[in-house]
């Protein structure tokens, strides 16, 4: 089973997602990531590293993208500091 500690063993944060989300880290994305499904849509996180200095794609360090089961292209939505306001976006954008 690939988990972000598996996929990116040099990851510098520890990340505390909430229940309900699913790891999806692959060693060919530049970060770990995690999803959930809510309703047809499908919400990752990329939890970027917090030494901005390893960051592949600058930015800041969470990055929030959806995509439904029709149409599995990745959109971007926003990116945030924290992983309490990435969680926020979503729970705005979903109730």
């Amino acid at each position: 089973m690939r988990t972000a500690k598996s996929e990116f063993p040099d990851y510098d944060d520890t990340i505390k997602m909430p229940e309900g989300w699913i790891d999806t880290s692959w060693h060919n994305d530049v970060c770990p990531s995690f999803e959930r499904d809510i309703g047809d849509t499908t919400y990752k996180i990329f939890c970027n590293y917090k030494d901005v200095e390893k960051r592949e794609i600058g930015g800041l360090q969470f990055q929030v993208c959806q995509y439904t089961k029709t149409d599995d292209s990745l959109e971007f939505l926003s990116e945030f500091d924290t992983l309490a306001e990435a969680l926020t976006l979503i729970n705005e954008v979903t109730t």
